[in-house]
């Protein structure tokens, strides 16, 4: 395997506290490698479809497909390498592939242009499969099968980011561009500095517009949201499953949106994703918009 594929335990802060190559031109840098089939099934997520079957309709109507976690088993061989011994090596594996915490899979695409992670965690018991009725301290290796589940099944890639800086006190507007590369709808977060002086933003719902038969047909929805006071972060996530408003030593800031949902997300696909925002507040406001792209392979090009 040429591709470079990483294990990687990463804190909560986002930092990556060990990674471990275990292919690629670095493959077993650290005496951890991957055994060959361990990323067969992490091509496609499994789907099912459910259908309704109505008497008075031949065939059946398919529902939204309905995708599953991804479970998989990695092939991992452990070895005595450089001055380490096999049982510091192997030590290395289990503090990244700990049970009952997440950690990450990261693969590059085979030029090595393209970065792609999944979030995974360690389900049911590793198993020794080699060597065979021999210690592996006195082997120098052993080989591991390890049963993975990422609940979230999407591959993704490196966040895209565009901001704006109020170019002086009063109000003003600015139109930031996106690309969403990815295989999936994508849903955007939006990052608030500090300011010295209290700033209220309106940003758009995704690329959603307002309905025939509105006031403000055809034109994009718009959201203004609660003033930020002087020296308060704010973070808006439009994801659903997510706090929609977060402030700062403000736990129930999400309270005065008044029910505010943001519903549209980014389609994939897009080049270009434009999105229109307006600040009243002093020079110092400023805006980041942030778009994860969500990949349905390890690798492989959107065309």
């Amino acid at each position: 395997m040429s591709r470079v594929v990483q294990l990687i335990r990463r804190n909560a802060d986002g930092i990556d506290e060990l990674v471990l190559d275990v292919a690629g031109p670095e493959m077993g840098a650290q005496g951890v490698l991957l055994g060959k089939g361990s990323l067969k099934a992490m091509y496609h997520a499994p789907r099912t479809t459910p259908q309704q079957v109505l008497a008075s309709l031949p065939g059946a109507i398919p529902s939204r497909d309905r995708v599953e976690t991804r479970v998989f088993t990695l092939i991992v061989r452990t070895e005595a390498h450089g001055g380490d011994s096999w049982e510091d090596v192997d030590s290395l594996l289990w503090s990244v592939a700990r049970p009952g915490v997440y950690w990450i899979i990261r693969v590059e695409s085979d030029d090595g242009g393209e970065v792609r992670e999944i979030t995974v965690r360690r389900t049911g018991t590793p198993k020794l499969t080699a060597p065979d009725g021999t210690d592996p301290a006195r082997a120098g290796y052993a080989v591991w099968e390890i049963e993975v589940t990422a609940f979230d099944p999407w591959w993704y890639g490196p966040p895209v980011v565009d901001e704006f800086v109020n170019p002086s006190s009063g109000t003003h507007s600015e139109t930031l561009v996106l690309p969403n590369t990815g295989d999936h709808d994508a849903w955007l977060r939006w990052i608030i500095r500090e300011s010295e002086a209290a700033q209220t933003w309106t940003i758009p719902d995704g690329l959603g517009v307002y309905p025939e038969g509105h006031a403000k047909a055809g034109q994009r929805i718009m959201h203004t949201l609660p003033e930020l006071a002087a020296g308060k972060h704010g973070m808006v996530d439009t994801s659903p499953q997510r706090i929609p408003l977060s402030v700062l030593d403000e736990p129930m800031a999400f309270g005065k949106l008044r029910q505010t949902r943001w519903t549209h997300a980014i389609p994939p696909g897009l080049a270009r994703v434009e999105l229109p925002v307006t600040v009243t507040g002093s020079a110092t406001a400023g805006i980041r918009v942030k778009l994860t792209p969500r990949y349905e392979r390890p690798y492989g090009r959107t065309l």
